[in-house]
Formats: C-alpha cells, structure tokens, sequence
C-alpha cells in the first residue's frame, strides 16, 4: 500500500511542477502586481462601472447606449463574430 493517497500525490506533484515552472518566473510576479494594482483601483474609483461578461456582452451594452439615429460602427472584421452580434441585435440597415 503506498504512504501517499492519489490525492496527495497529485497535491505533490501539482505543487513541485508550479515551483518549477513559477518560482523564478518575474514576469509572472510583475503581472500578478499589475492585476493586484489594476483591481485596487477598480475597487477604489470604478464602483459603478459596468463589468461585461464577456465580448458579447459588452456589444450589447454598448449598443443599449447607442443613439437608434446613430451610426454603428465595427473595425478590424477578423471573423465577422462582433459584427454578426451587432447586426443581429440591432434593426439597422447597412448603407
């Protein structure tokens, strides 16, 4: 019978290889830093900001924003995905 359960061992490894690969990892500590910086101030002077789940969701808000009579406008079309969304959540036409 092994000393350790699958789940220690797994701890175990899983703990070793992060040391490896993360421990003398700067720009790992540098970015961590940044969120660390970037989420205090989002937390001190952005309380009322709109957190979109994901792109989709940010389309759609911005576009609940928009001005009906306004333009609505999509640069760098890659894939057509954020114009197909704004095309199929708005009424207006192409010119």
């Amino acid at each position: 019978m092994s000393i350790f359960s699958k789940k220690e061992l797994l701890s175990r490894v899983y703990r070793k290889l992060l040391h490896k690969c993360f421990v003398n990892d700067i720009w790992l500590d540098i970015r961590l830093a940044a969120k660390e910086d970037s989420v205090d101030y989002a937390l001190a002077h952005m309380q009322a900001a709109h957190i979109a789940q994901d792109r989709y969701d940010l389309l759609s808000f911005a576009l609940s924003k928009a001005n009906p009579q306004g333009l609505v406008l999509e640069f760098g079309v890659e894939k057509g995905l954020s114009i197909n969304h704004i095309g199929n959540n708005t009424s207006l036409q192409s010119r």
